[in-house]
């Protein structure tokens, strides 16, 4: 055999160790999604968020956005706005007396960027909250909102906006059950992703 002869046949079995190594990949990838599919998109048993940010019980998780340390921070229970802006080091920061001092809580979004001494205190939105493990307003969410939310596909999701448009807030999450449209099942599967914010009076 030439050297020739064994140049090539060496090249043959680096082919045919990429092949197999794209081909082992390629399985791996389908399995990935296969199993991510059946978990996430309804098939599997995941009835509730991760609750790994809301297990703290002395801490709040909350949302900084329109100054340049925008992010979201894990502050004291009860902490206020000022106490949030002095936790990133914006100690000159201009803060009205009725903001400055407003109590925070778990879910809540501080917008400093509508101008110097103008803070606005809301809620996260929809798809920052979910991926914090949040619950979400079952009487502030929007359609689109609903749709992020695992088991809820357009048909629910109108459903839970006509009965709120119809009939006024809900006061109870177990009005969801009253629904036709929300067996048992998918109730106890969804119910996790709400909670009422009766306090609250901010879009």
């Amino acid at each position: 055999m030439t050297l020739l002869d064994w140049t090539r046949r060496d090249e043959d079995r680096s082919d045919t160790t990429i092949v197999r190594q794209l081909t082992g990949l390629a399985i791996l990838a389908a399995a990935l999604i296969v199993l991510y599919a059946i978990k996430y998109l309804g098939g599997g048993e995941q009835t509730s968020p991760p609750r790994y940010w809301a297990e703290e019980k002395d801490t709040i998780t909350v949302q900084l956005t329109g100054v340049a340390k925008e992010g979201i921070f894990r502050l004291p229970k009860d902490a206020d706005v000022a106490e949030l802006f002095e936790a990133v080091g914006l100690t000159n920061a201009i803060l009205p007396a009725t903001e400055g001092n407003r109590r925070l809580k778990t879910g809540d979004r501080v917008d400093a960027g509508k101008g110097v001494g103008n803070i606005l205190v809301g809620s996260m939105a929809v798809p920052d909250r979910l991926a914090l493990g949040l619950p979400v307003d079952l009487n502030r969410v929007s359609y689109e909102g609903l749709l992020l939310i695992p088991h809820i596909g357009p048909v629910i999701a109108g459903a839970i906006l006509s009965n709120r448009e119809l009939n006024g807030s809900y006061e109870s999450l177990e009005e969801l059950k009253n629904l036709p449209e929300i067996r048992s099942k998918t109730y106890e599967k969804i119910k996790e992703f709400f909670f009422l914010d009766i306090e609250r009076d901010d879009t």
